[in-house]
Parts: C-alpha cells; sequence; structure tokens
C-alpha cells in the first residue's frame, strides 16, 4: 500500500510527531500547560529550601567533608559543625561562610600552654606557618585557663592546619555570626 504524501510531509503528522504547522509557541503553550504544576511545585520547593536552608562548600582540607547543608538559626552545641560568617579580613572576603566544629562553648574552659590549647579535653596546636607559607599568630588568649565568653563559641577544623580559632586572626565566634547548624552530606 503506497503512503500517502500527506503523511511524509508532516501535514497530519508522521510516526506521532506533530506538523510543521504548529508552531512553537504553540508547543511552548501546550508544554507548560501540561506541566504547569510540576514548575510550580519546584518553585514552591526551592523557595521553601532557600528561606531555610544553605549549601555550604568546604574547599579545604581542614574537614573530612566537602558539602554541608545548613539548616539557617538552628542552635549549635559542642561537637556540632556551625556555619559561620567571616569578618576576620584578609585573606577571606568580607561575609564568607565557614563551617568548623563546636570545641567549646559558652562557659567551657580554654587551657593555653604556649602554642597549644585544651578545651574539652581536645588540644589544638597552633602552627608558625599556614600551609601556604604565610605567617599565623596564635590566639591572644593569656597562658593559662580563659573561660568562653556568653555568646561565643571556640571552634576547630580536624586538620592541624584548620584556620581556626585557635589563631588571633579567628578567634571567638559570635553568636550573631553563626549562620545555623551544618549537616555534612559527604
Amino acid at each position: 500500500m503506497p503512503m500517502s504524501t500527506d503523511s511524509l510531509s508532516g501535514g497530519g503528522g508522521w510516526a506521532g510527531l506533530p506538523g510543521k504547522a504548529e508552531s512553537f509557541s504553540g508547543l511552548l503553550v501546550r508544554h507548560v500547560q501540561k506541566h504547569l504544576p510540576a514548575y510550580l511545585l519546584v518553585a514552591v520547593c526551592y523557595h521553601l529550601f532557600k528561606a531555610n536552608y544553605l549549601i555550604g562548600w568546604n574547599e579545604t582540607p581542614s574537614l573530612p567533608y566537602t558539602l554541608f547543608i545548613i539548616h539557617k538559626n538552628e542552635p549549635v552545641n559542642n561537637g556540632d559543625y556551625a556555619a559561620f560568617r567571616w569578618h576576620g579580613g584578609h585573606p577571606f572576603p568580607d561575609g564568607s561562610l565557614f563551617t568548623k566544629r563546636v570545641i567549646g562553648s559558652q562557659g567551657d574552659t580554654v587551657e593555653r600552654t604556649g602554642q597549644s590549647f585544651t578545651v574539652n579535653r581536645q588540644t589544638f596546636v597552633a602552627k608558625d606557618h599556614g600551609m601556604t607559607g604565610k605567617a599565623l599568630f596564635p590566639n591572644p588568649l593569656p597562658e593559662g585557663a580563659s573561660i568562653v565568653p556568653p555568646a561565643r563559641y571556640w571552634v576547630a577544623g580536624t586538620h592541624e592546619y584548620s584556620f581556626d580559632s585557635r589563631y588571633s586572626q579567628v578567634g571567638f565566634i559570635k553568636q550573631e555570626d553563626v549562620v545555623g547548624r551544618a549537616y555534612p552530606i559527604f
């Protein structure tokens, strides 16, 4: 049986494809009408996520994780990962997002001996130079015991070269700079 030229030219559609006569705008309108609920659901989910969560990315070896979901305004406690805004100047832009583990909080004792800082039975040694060779300066706490002040946190990474509270450029993290609790993904 011979094929009609109409089938080949696309007049009535060939193999279920729309005909040439249908414009792109017509296809787009049909597509949007068909998938509008899905697009609206994605938009609502995105705005709900954005209102309550952030994605954090750790670019250094300071922690064993690279990707974090940050729950905005969730309180942090010792042992939690905290995301906070950097306001310590060079080498990072003001407002950069940092993620570190909370080691000490209000009322905890920080014991300084030389360049070693012990907080809640964990000891961190401040280095003279970072991994890049840049000079680092220990937290200026006096020798002996100091108390973590109200609304402040002592934070640290797990890597020996983590840039954290053992250095004067970081020091205690203010509660007002904490964005929320960070949950490691991988």
